[in-house]
């Protein structure tokens, strides 16, 4: 029987954007009712623009307000400093620019949430692998996993590089993750085969295996 582990972790939840008003500034109020942790997002703007957030203790009792600005063609990100509180937004453009210079793109709040997490129930070995120069490198073989770790022998004369088994993904000398001599790198991948290996020096090898 498989075990599932509930632990609880950070995340952020996405929120909807706000619109705007006539003139370009849209005032939120109290945003749902509720009191939010940590809210992020990015503002897109094509011209000057500043976005301001107030905070409250208490529905309406603005205490803390906190700003930023962004001018032309910037996409600058935000997250407010403070948690647990009430909050209204407002988001100006400069004077005589329609509300659409000015917008807000992705947003969200910090929330609690249970998250599963499977544990690992195998590890799948392989041989170890003796790595070529050859054009595009050389895949790791087929296997369904969760997780890779790959290790570049200390034996080994030279390094080897890393990449992706796809086109404009290929590891070749000087371009790829470098793996020196007894270095090691962990990745979560669902199969071997997504994984390539170039050697600066033909036939020094490394060894890898899978979770899964």
């Amino acid at each position: 029987m498989t075990r599932i582990f509930a632990v609880r972790a950070k995340a952020i939840e996405q929120l909807t954007a706000p619109t705007f008003s006539t003139n370009g500034v849209w005032n939120a109020g109290v945003w749902d009712g509720q009191k939010y942790n940590l809210l992020e997002g990015t503002l897109y703007v094509n011209a000057s623009c500043q976005l301001t957030i107030y905070h409250a203790q208490q529905s309406g009792d603005w205490d803390f307000s906190e700003s930023w600005y962004a001018t032309s063609g910037q996409g600058i990100g935000f997250t407010t400093s403070l948690r647990g509180r009430y909050i209204t937004m407002r988001l100006t453009a400069a004077s005589g620019l329609t509300p659409s210079t000015c917008r807000l793109g992705s947003w969200g709040k910090e929330s609690d949430s249970l998250v599963e997490i499977e544990p690992v129930r195998a590890m799948k070995p392989a041989s170890l692998l003796k790595v070529t120069g050859a054009s595009a490198g050389v895949a790791l073989s087929l296997g369904k996993v969760k997780a890779v770790i790959v290790k570049a022998l200390v034996a080994n004369s030279g390094n080897i590089f890393m990449g992706g088994n796809a086109p404009g993904d290929y590891p070749y000398s000087g371009y790829g993750y470098l793996l020196e001599p007894g270095e090691s790198l962990s990745l979560d991948v669902d199969d071997f085969s997504r994984l390539a290996v170039f050697a600066n020096v033909s036939g020094d090898r490394i060894t890898y295996a899978g979770v899964h």
